[in-house]
């Protein structure tokens, strides 16, 4: 996956107030990336452990940057 696409998430979940928790179709909306390059993307950095699933609401899974 582009080192591009996966700085622009992490930017956005930067920017992300409160507990700093995004939904995917949350950083689909904010970065104005494709739903596949996004999926793509969150699988290969929480495997990389630079982000975490954080909480998960009505079968939602919030994803925020592994601290």
């Amino acid at each position: 996956m582009s080192e591009e696409v996966k700085e622009k998430i992490l930017e956005f979940l930067r920017g992300v107030g409160g507990k700093g928790v995004a939904t995917q179709a949350e950083i689909i909306k904010g970065t104005k990336l494709d739903r596949e390059s996004v999926k793509k993307a969150i699988r290969e950095m929480t495997l990389e452990e630079k982000i975490v699933e954080a909480g998960v609401a009505a079968g939602v899974i919030g994803f925020k940057i592994k601290t």
